[in-house]
């Protein structure tokens, strides 16, 4: 099995052991430069994050709620959804020292702070291995310009899914070779490990990345990893029955080529009112959709480097898990609730 995962052609080369200065300064200017204009590209998203914020969904109604009225240390010991979201309880702790009018803007920058940091880490030498700066470069633009996703952008309450990449990409890269680096990944897969349930779907990830590359920082990162899915594991068991939803799942066939095909990979091509305005064809091109993905998947094992790998195994785990066990609705069947949200959200967008 390592055999057929990492080939001689996709194996990563030794870290730099050393820079010039002047190499080091003009690297981190870089950097800089470009980590700005990442904050700017996800504040030209939703600009009014910043010019009209507002508590967005959880933001108010559960994390700033809750630490204002059951005090920010007690919030913080307290799951919701069967799991511990520290990140969001934190953001509201921090807003807590604010006026309430300048909360929710706290939060968002927050927010955007964290947003900001996956595609940036890309940018540094610790992914020299990938290629150029111009592929990484082209990597970040697009995650930042990931489409039908604009209700992940700037604020709290998703944070967590831009925390769980950050992690996934400390696992991959190459290993820190300054006391600053290795604080930055300890608290990264930490921050991750503590917020939400990511830690069990990344700790196979960074078993396998030490199984495979033999780097002993990979082992400490999958210590910190066993710890926070053992606590995050043990409280879902302990807490799902009565936290997560009751609803029935309601699966169909169909509505996984719906799901999947139409609202994964069709309306981020075509927009979310493309399937609604075609009616009659929408059944056969999810399909359709659906079938290139996976064949697009067959072809991401069989030829792309092990990180890649890794990061295919790690998405599909996560849809896998989301579609077994969602937290769409209370009442309604789960699956058939999610695609009615989406197709009346197409007909919104088509009589635009």
């Amino acid at each position: 099995m390592r055999e057929q995962l990492l080939t001689p052609e996709f194996q990563v080369p030794p870290p730099r052991r050393g820079t010039r200065p002047t190499e080091k300064l003009r690297d981190r200017r870089f950097i800089l430069l470009y980590a700005v204009l990442i904050v700017a590209a996800i504040i030209s998203r939703r600009p009014d994050a910043l010019l009209h914020p507002q508590f967005w969904a959880e933001d108010g109604a559960v994390w700033f709620m809750d630490a204002y009225n059951s005090g920010a240390i007690h919030a913080l010991s307290v799951p919701i959804g069967g799991d511990f979201q520290t990140f969001p309880r934190l953001a509201a702790a921090i807003a807590l020292v604010f006026p309430l009018s300048l909360a929710p803007l706290v939060m968002n920058i927050l927010a955007i702070f964290v947003q900001a940091l996956p595609p940036t880490f890309l940018l540094t030498e610790r992914f020299a291995y990938l290629g150029s700066q111009r592929i990484r470069l082209l990597m970040s633009f697009l995650l930042l310009a990931v489409p039908t996703s604009f209700e992940v952008h700037a604020n709290v309450s998703n944070s967590m899914t831009f925390l769980a990449l950050l992690a996934f990409l400390v696992l991959v890269a190459e290993p820190p070779q300054t006391k600053a680096w290795c604080t930055f990944d300890i608290l990264v897969v930490c921050l991750s490990g503590a917020t939400g349930p990511f830690s069990v779907f990344l700790l196979p990830i960074a078993i396998l990345m030490f199984w495979f590359r033999r780097r002993p920082w990979t082992g400490v990162l999958v210590g910190i990893e066993c710890c926070a899915a053992t606590v995050q594991g043990l409280t879902i068991l302990r807490t799902a029955a009565i936290l997560r939803s009751p609803a029935p799942l309601g699966a169909t066939p169909m509505l996984l080529l719906r799901i999947v095909g139409g609202q994964i990979i069709v309306s981020p091509l075509l927009g979310m009112e493309f399937l609604f305005a075609h009616p009659g064809a929408a059944n056969v091109i999810c399909a359709v959709s659906f079938a290139c993905a996976l064949l697009l998947l067959v072809y991401v094992f069989r030829r792309s480097p092990l990180e890649l790998r890794l990061l295919g195994i790690f998405s599909i785990s996560l849809l896998a898990a989301a579609l077994r066990k969602p937290q769409v609705s209370l009442t309604q069947p789960q699956w058939q609730f999610q695609t009615r949200v989406i197709m009346n959200w197409g007909k919104v967008l088509a009589r635009r």
